[in-house]
Formats: C-alpha cells, sequence, structure tokens
C-alpha cells in the first residue's frame, strides 16, 4: 500500500442547468443558467429529469480538485470521490445514474461552459473517468465513485497542478435521453464544501511519488478551497 491524500473538493464548484425543452435542444444548451449552491442549501446537481410531455432539465457539474500538494508524475493506482448525497434521481434503471467526465470549464464557471453552441467541447466530450449506477446510489450518506484506468492517468497527469471534472448523467454523457422514462430522473444533488461535516472530497487511497518527490508524509489533509 502506498501514500494517501484526502483532498476537499473546491468551493468554486458550480452546476449549469439547461432546459426546459426537447432533448436536443437542451442538450445543446438552450435556456443554459448559472446555478448558485448558496441559495440551494450549500447543494450542486449532476442531473437529468424528463417531465411528462417529454422536455428535459439536464445539470452539468463543473468540479475543481487541487492536487499542488501531489508530487508531480506519482504513480496514482485507487482514487474515488468522495460525495454526501442528500437527492437522488427516481430512475431505477441499471444503465442510468452519473458519470465523471473531463471539465472544460472557465475559472470562475459561467453559463456557456454548459456548452451552449459550437464546437460543443463539453457536450461532445464523453471520456469517462468513473461512474455510479443509479442502484448503486444511497442518498442520505457518503457515496463513494471510484475512477477507472482513464481516471487515474487524468489525476496523474494533473499532479502538482489542478483538474477539472465534469459530473453529468449517464444519459446526458451518452446523448440517451430516451432512457430516461417520463416523470423520471437520473443521477444525484450533492452537499458542497461549505456544508460542514458533508464536505465533498478526491480521496487517493493508493499513490507512489516519483524517486526524490515530494509525499513522504503517508497522509496529506489538503483543503482545495481557491487556487
Amino acid at each position: 500500500m502506498g501514500l494517501t491524500a484526502s483532498i476537499q473538493l473546491s468551493s468554486k464548484c458550480r452546476s449549469v442547468r439547461a432546459g426546459l425543452y426537447q432533448w436536443t435542444n437542451t442538450r445543446n444548451g438552450q435556456g443554459a443558467a448559472l446555478q448558485d449552491p448558496v441559495a440551494q442549501g450549500n447543494k450542486i446537481w449532476a442531473f437529468v429529469s424528463r417531465n411528462f410531455i417529454s422536455n428535459y432539465w439536464i445539470y452539468r457539474c463543473f468540479v475543481f480538485i487541487d492536487l499542488s500538494g501531489i508530487p508531480v508524475a506519482p504513480m496514482i493506482n485507487a482514487a474515488h470521490l468522495k460525495l454526501w448525497v442528500e437527492l437522488k434521481g427516481s430512475e431505477i434503471g441499471a444503465t442510468n445514474g452519473f458519470v465523471i467526465t473531463p471539465g472544460h470549464q472557465s475559472d470562475p464557471v459561467v453559463t456557456s461552459d454548459f456548452d451552449t453552441g459550437p464546437p460543443w467541447t463539453q457536450r461532445d466530450d464523453n471520456t469517462v473517468y468513473g461512474k455510479l449506477n443509479q442502484p448503486d446510489i444511497t442518498a442520505g450518506q457518503y457515496n463513494k465513485i471510484n475512477f477507472n484506468a482513464t481516471g487515474l492517468t487524468a489525476l496523474a497527469a494533473a499532479a502538482g497542478g489542478e483538474i477539472r471534472l465534469c459530473l453529468r448523467g449517464i444519459a446526458d454523457n451518452n446523448d440517451t435521453g430516451g432512457t430516461i422514462a417520463a416523470g423520471s430522473s437520473e443521477g444525484i444533488r450533492f452537499h458542497t464544501v461549505d456544508e460542514s461535516g458533508k464536505e465533498p472530497s478526491l480521496e487517493i487511497t493508493d499513490y507512489v511519488a516519483p524517486a526524490g518527490g515530494r509525499g513522504s508524509v503517508a497522509h496529506h489533509l489538503l483543503k482545495g478551497a481557491f487556487i
């Protein structure tokens, strides 16, 4: 077992919501609006919902994580996001849920980061760093979303700096709005770093620092607030 690190997600994290329109228009950012997590009780969304006349809401959640305390060029063998889920979607399909993907957002996040026009950088980057299917989500507690091999490589590449991620519904990522039943939803609403005792974090549970690099202390507690 290698070194470990617990890093809180930045207070810069924000969601941008688009809708209430037909699937293609919503996914293309029509009606996009930046969401204020404080106004929503220190909560942000990675969510897709559909009403009974087949109009949709899509929330893309833009995440910043400060990796400056991790030495450059580490070998990261295991990591996960740790999110306190306050609400989960009602869809129970095993193929529904949410994913971690690359984030292409500004700093700070702006409405157009949802992707409201060509070249559709965020919309079409469906590289998956990790996922949690709807039946495996439990509201009212911390949930763990493991990074896959692609995600671990991305974390290692960002070590010594910052990584930006986008959490989004699987239907949004795969462009499969039809998998959301009328009157149903997928994804989560989770607490931000401003909610004491329910702060979201990146947990790196096994990494190896490069020879001669920093990281001799076995556990780092890093607060990824403003960079």
